[in-house]
């Protein structure tokens, strides 16, 4: 993911000796401790001034000595609060006033919000020492935090951020707390959330019909994982679904009961020590699963730990996360078990956050209720990443990362509804682009309300209002459905966006590129221009406009679908086209539908055409033998990869035409090689080393055409490891300046589609 720099102007200082400066400082420099922060400094350096929190960042004045003044810019950039993100200062020399000390002002709450808003954070090592400190007033205080740490996008309900504006209002704070937090010099000064046991949040034990049980609430925690029950814990953004992740019948029985066939569960571990017994973990790894952010990290798995059968069946991966709240690490600390720890919802539903809701909701999931009474304002999903050769990978933006921000100059306000599937959006303002946290699949009716609950409340922060909306080109998406409907209840004009150009276009941003790009975007589905569905697609592209110059050869869609479900269905496809379906009938054990499937494909009956790399994958995927049928997206996928042997250093052919990549004879050469009994984990391996082939012959094809430009990749193909892997590493990888999407699945495309929205309107002008 690229990091946003310090971006400075230069100061003009005085030869006199003493100086008055304003300063306003933009960036993520509100509630994460940076008021309390300047008074230390520069009562430090004896200089006089205040600091005050305003709508469009933090506001400095000061007045001193002209080398202190000097070292107090030098220290505010090299050494900031640790949750600060400095975006950019903006000095200019003011009248002196003779101030005579250093104050920290009420925040200014008129005028337009520009600020960013800040992400949940985890627990920091201060907080974590006090909370297994006997002694401290703190123990075992499951919502312990101060300024570099806790709660923040999660609890807000408006900005400026302060308690007033949190779910923490409520609670009214004792004297021990409303003394640290009125201490500049206290690490809880202006720490929002904080509390203690007298005075704050309190978890509250319950069974599903909402009777409190009246024991500690570590008990009931300790007998309910004994006993193999799944437990509900309302935590940080949601409802989590926990249980011994030892525990086989506890596992089984939440699949069950979640209608969790088999997508693979998330494990929250005791410490990095299990980590390293169960998984490889590279340094990359270990870094970003203690970072700040604490996401959930997929790493691979050790050939020896058998409950990976259960907990990610047919999968070489485990998706592992450690401790990030204080309740978490209680929870962890009171077993010393590795967890399950899932959404708390049915499959295709979106995750709950209220107490209400998960009383109602959860009964005949959940035997046990860990409920606190601080509202969650904002839910949010834990974040899932991959790391891999030192690129990192956010496949669900949320908890500790979401929302954020990228920089755009000279935009006019505008909100990008993204894509249907992995739904975020983006909201334009301010010289800026903000993208949410993960909403979901807007298939279900509940994640559409929380689409535009969200899509408002983000509005009604930065106090905005759109004059473009920005949708994709899909007319039946549900994003564009609602995108539409909310601009012409605005009365503002609304952009289509292509799905694939919106997917490069993200990559493009991030790393701020400019000018023209070819761009890899290879997934499951995206609409054409041609209104056929794409997903195989090479362009050349900057953020305006892109030219399709190769795609996969288009096949039969056959079902629609249904054909996504069901993998054989885009195998007889496939094989159809390459004229070897008869031959391979001999000898693959096809199901009894396959004659009627061939009937529909030779019509022409419900069968679009696709160029989907996605769908590529999964029948090579059924051909193989690894996953017949998919009960989650990708599934088939996934396997696949899992099953690859990485060491394998043969390939298969396939052939390109003017703008056509064919597979056929790749189909040809796996059905025999299957006849030679090859291995499905060497054939595996070979098609990943042909899939990187492709790419570079592409890249060579398009570099003699259009001269040396960079390589964007983007779209969910590319949250395959090997793949990326076998990419850096090919024999003609230096050649070019190579990019990933840092957000490579369609929770990228909201940030793409603001980009390209803006950019043409600008060009319009």
């Amino acid at each position: 993911m690229a990091d946003e720099r310090f971006s400075t102007v230069p100061l003009s200082l005085c030869n006199t000796m003493k100086q008055s400066l304003s300063i306003k400082i933009e960036g993520l420099v509100q509630g994460v401790g940076f008021r309390p922060f300047v008074w230390k400094l520069a009562t430090s350096l004896s200089l006089a001034g205040c600091v005050q929190n305003n709508p469009d960042g933090v506001h400095i004045r000061l007045e001193g000595d002209t080398n202190r003044i000097k070292q107090f810019l030098d220290l505010l950039q090299t050494n900031p609060p640790p949750l600060a993100k400095i975006i950019s200062i903006q000095t200019e020399t003011a009248e002196l006033q003779n101030m005579q000390d250093f104050q920290i002002q009420h925040s200014e709450t008129a005028g337009d919000f520009s600020t960013h808003i800040m992400p949940d954070m985890s627990l920091c090592a201060d907080c974590r020492s006090e909370l297994l400190n006997p002694a401290d007033r703190r123990y075992h205080y499951p919502f312990i935090n101060c300024t570099n740490c806790g709660p923040r996008f999660s609890i807000i309900q408006n900005l400026p951020y302060d308690r007033a504006a949190t779910s923490m209002s409520v609670f009214d704070m004792c004297a021990e707390c409303a003394a640290e937090y009125n201490n500049p010099a206290d690490r809880r000064y202006h720490a929002q959330p904080v509390a203690c046991p007298a005075c704050g949040p309190r978890i509250i034990p319950m069974l599903p019909d909402g009777t409190a049980i009246e024991r500690p609430w570590r008990v009931v925690w300790q007998d309910a994982l004994e006993q193999g029950r799944i437990v509900a814990i309302k935590g940080i953004g949601g409802f989590h679904l926990a249980c011994n992740a030892l525990d086989e019948t506890a596992a089984h029985l939440l699949r069950t009961r979640k209608q969790r066939e088999s997508k693979p569960f998330a494990i929250m571990t005791p410490d990095l020590d299990w980590v390293r017994s169960v998984c490889r973990l590279a340094a990359e790894e270990e870094k970003l699963l203690t970072s700040r952010e604490r996401p959930i990290v997929i790493l691979k798995v050790k050939n020896d730990f058998p409950a990976l059968k259960y907990i990610a069946p047919g999968l070489d991966t485990l998706g592992i996360m450690i401790p990030y709240s204080p309740l978490h690490e209680l929870l962890v600390a009171f077993t010393d078990t590795p967890l399950v720890m899932t959404s708390a919802n049915y499959s295709s539903e979106p995750m709950i956050h209220t107490n209400q809701d998960a009383l109602c909701k959860l009964q005949d999931l959940a035997d046990v209720f860990l409920m606190h009474n601080r509202d969650i304002v904002n839910r949010c999903d834990d974040s899932v990443c991959i790391s891999t050769n030192n690129h990192f990978f956010v496949t669900r933006p949320g908890r500790g990362i979401a929302p954020f921000s990228i920089n755009c100059k000279n935009a006019q306000e505008a909100v990008a509804f993204g894509a249907d599937l992995k739904n975020t959006f983006a909201v334009v303002h301010h010289d800026r682009v903000s993208i949410s946290q993960y909403i979901g699949d807007l298939e279900h009716p509940g994640t559409q309300n929380i689409l535009m609950t969200n899509v408002n409340r983000h509005l009604d922060f930065f106090k905005i209002k759109p004059q473009v909306v920005i949708h994709d080109l899909h007319p039946d998406y549900f994003s564009t459905r609602l995108a539409t409907r909310f601009a012409r209840d605005k009365n503002v004009p609304a952009i289509a966006v292509q799905h694939h150009h919106a997917h490069l276009a993200a990559g493009h941003a991030e790393y701020g590129l400019a000018g023209k790009a070819i761009g890899f975007a290879l997934d499951g589905t995206g609409y054409g221009t041609d209104g056929t569905i794409w997903g195989g697609e090479i362009m050349v592209f900057d953020r305006q406009q892109f030219r399709r110059e190769l795609h996969l050869k288009p096949v039969c869609l056959p079902g629609g679908d249904m054909a996504v479900k069901h993998p054989q269905r885009m195998l007889i496809a496939y094989l159809h086209q390459a004229g070897l379906f008869a031959a391979a009938k001999d000898f693959l054990a096809f199901s009894p539908d396959c004659d009627g499937i061939l009937q529909m494909i030779t019509l022409g009956v419900n069968c679009p055409l696709t160029s989907s790399t996605g769908r590529l994958f999964d029948a090579v995927s059924c051909l193989l033998g690894i996953c017949n049928v998919q009960t989650y997206d990708g599934e088939a996928a996934m396997r696949l990869e899992a099953a690859a042997s990485p060491h394998e250093i043969e390939t298969l052919p396939y052939t390109i035409n003017e703008k056509t990549i064919d597979c056929s004879l790749m189909f040809a050469h796996l059905l025999q090689h299957m006849q030679h009994e090859v291995p499905a984990d060497v054939l595996a391996g070979r098609f990943h080393n042909m899939l990187a082939d492709i790419i570079f012959d592409c890249a060579e094809r398009l570099t003699k055409k259009h001269g040396s430009l960079p390589l964007v990749f983007a779209g969910g193909v590319f949250q395959n490891r090997l793949l990326v892997e076998k990419i850096l590493t090919h024999k003609k990888a230096a050649d070019h300046k190579l990019f990933f999407c840092s957000y490579p699945n369609d929770s990228g495309i909201a940030l793409g589609q603001a980009f390209v929205g803006i950019s043409n309107v600008k060009s319009d002008e």
